[in-house]
């Protein structure tokens, strides 16, 4: 009976057994990916070119740094990343579903150091330049006097180079530094000291300031502004042309030394067109012409309608005054048009006028009186023939006067002309 209820017993407990221990290995796989940074230890920096496994899985870094390792089974694996003059590093890591970020750093091995070694000359005369600071990684040398430098232990990767000294304009390259020695000749050019120049442009008649003039020194440009000034901060030292243009002004140029400090260099310039401020301008008609002689040797009249065509002889007068010009007045000149009819003097004291015209500009040079002032005051003959001339069969003779101008003409041949009415 005991032997019977300890076989049940043992068949109970037999059952529970089986039943705690059954088999799950049909469960699907699960996975993980992961991902993360590499940086560098000593500068924070991404790393590129970092190889990352995990798994059989390989990522290789961009410039960025980041990796990306997909389909990583979930559990328990070893994490690997090395790149050449790095510490290779190796981790374990429990990957579960989903997202496993694991950002790394990277040491810099002892092999991960290199020498940079070169010469500084100067690029004008191509000569060694001593007592130069040369920088590379934190690792600085001073050139000797054959402006050889060496810098040793420089991390490798992509570094800052720098040589600097009083004198020379800064100098400044990225490079990748790669286990080993390296070189790396360095070319410095000389810095140019530079001052500051300012000043006010003007009317040199005027004395008015005078807007947006182009001023050019050392091929620096400034534009003035309404109150005529301009400043050009950087203008190297030494001689200088300084050169002014503006429209409808005579261009500036002018040579000035400069040296250290603030120079002031004030301009004035001339209007390039020569000036007049006004005139007057009137002509009298002389004693008419009342008889002439025909062909045949016959004394005729003239018709009174027509003797004020003929006349004999007119008084001119000119005025112009304020005329100017910085450069120099060539002349001035009284331009009218003066209308020319034409006559036939036929047989027995027959004279006709023939019904058409045409125009003739006549230009008279006016005279230097002083003080800005130009004159002409003339009498002069409207018919130039004489009066026995009529007999010819056709002449042209001057009827009347239009359209005074006075022209005035500078140096340069710039001419400008002003109106003026008869009086």
């Amino acid at each position: 009976m005991l032997l019977k209820k300890v076989t049940s017993l043992f068949f109970i407990l037999l059952s529970f057994i089986l039943l705690t221990c059954k088999d799950d290995s049909t469960s699907p796989q699960t996975y993980g990916t992961i991902n993360g940074v590499i940086t560098s230890e000593a500068t924070n920096s991404p790393l590129s070119g970092v190889a990352v496994s995990c798994n059989g899985n390989l990522w290789t870094t961009s410039s960025d740094g980041t990796y990306n390792l997909y389909d990583i089974p979930t559990g328990t694996h070893n994490l690997i990343a090395n790149k050449t003059g790095y510490v290779t590093f190796s981790t374990t890591i429990n990957v579960v579903e989903g997202t496993n970020t694991r950002n790394i750093q990277l040491a810099i091995s002892s092999s991960g150091q290199a020498s940079i070694r070169g010469v500084v000359k100067s690029v004008s005369t191509n000569t060694p330049i001593s007592g130069v600071t040369v920088s590379c990684g934190g690792i600085s040398a001073t050139t000797l006097s054959d402006g050889n430098y060496q810098l040793d232990n420089v991390q490798i990767g992509m570094q800052t180079l720098t040589a600097n000294k009083s004198g020379y304009e800064p100098y400044t390259t990225t490079i990748n530094i790669t286990p080993g020695i390296m070189t790396k000749d360095i070319e410095l050019t000389t810095s140019i000291a530079t001052t500051s120049v300012f000043g006010k442009v003007t009317d040199s008649e005027t004395d008015q300031p005078l807007f947006n003039v182009a001023v050019t020194i050392a091929g620096m440009t400034d534009y003035t502004d309404a109150s005529g000034n301009y400043s050009l901060p950087t203008v190297p030292q030494g001689q200088q042309t300084v050169i002014a243009e503006l429209i409808d002004y005579d261009n500036f140029s002018g040579i000035t030394y400069l040296s250290s400090g603030n120079k002031e260099y004030d301009i004035a310039m001339t209007w390039e067109m020569p000036k007049i401020d006004g005139g007057t301008a009137s002509h009298s008609i002389g004693n008419p012409i009342t008889q002439f002689i025909d062909l045949w040797g016959n004394t005729c009249s003239i018709p009174s309608d027509l003797q004020n065509i003929f006349n004999h002889n007119d008084h001119l007068n000119v005025v112009a005054f304020g005329v100017r010009d910085a450069k120099g007045i060539e002349k001035v000149e009284i331009n009218y048009e003066s209308f020319i009819v034409d006559f036939w003097n036929d047989i027995n004291c027959s004279l006709e006028l023939q019904p058409y015209g045409r125009y003739m500009f006549v230009r008279r040079i006016l005279n230097n009186v002083g003080n800005n002032q130009y004159e002409l005051d003339i009498d002069f003959y409207s018919n130039p023939w004489d009066v026995e001339n009529i007999r010819n069969p056709s002449w042209g003779i001057i009827w009347q006067y239009t359209s005074p101008q006075i022209i005035v003409t500078d140096t340069d041949g710039n001419e400008v002309t002003f109106e003026l009415n008869w009086q």
